[in-house]
């Protein structure tokens, strides 16, 4: 996901982000631009469910699909607590 800086839209990072609502986080960013840094936050939220599956939804398999497992390098955007990271 790429976030733009409003002030300058180089690229910029997420450095935090905090559960808002259930179908909303706040991310907290900072500018990659040594001569702008500027800090802001935005939301990300889900409107609607375009599609589900008819009988509910079952984890990736492993040897079928492994990209889609955890990478412990990825922050959890929509992780409803915090991980400890050590």
């Amino acid at each position: 996901m790429l976030v733009r800086c409003p002030t300058c839209l180089s690229k910029a990072i997420i450095v935090a982000s905090e559960q808002y609502t259930q179908e909303t986080r706040v991310l907290y960013c900072q500018c990659k631009n040594l001569n702008c840094s500027t800090t802001f936050k935005g939301l990300l939220s889900f409107e609607e469910i375009i599609r589900s599956p008819a009988q509910g939804a079952e984890p990736p398999c492993p040897t079928k699909q492994p990209d889609l497992l955890k990478d412990p390098r990825q922050m959890d955007l929509l992780a409803c607590e915090p991980e400890n990271e050590g």
